[in-house]
């Protein structure tokens, strides 16, 4: 994956970034355990986006 894509968070990357970089955000992707609050991404890796909340948080 790109170095700059690693520092991004998923809210910033654009359609083009998601086309290059497919396989690399299946992995993210699965088994999320976070959601972005300003977006509503999802991903397995809190430091991905750029308001992360736990999923787990939406159900209590």
């Amino acid at each position: 994956m790109d170095k700059k894509l690693k520092s991004k968070s998923l809210c910033k990357w654009k359609k083009e970034d998601v086309k290059q970089n497919g396989e690399e955000l299946i992995d993210i992707l699965s088994h999320s355990k976070f959601f972005c609050e300003k977006c509503l991404r999802s991903s397995r890796l809190k430091g991905t986006l750029c308001k992360p909340e736990k999923l787990d948080r939406m159900v209590e």
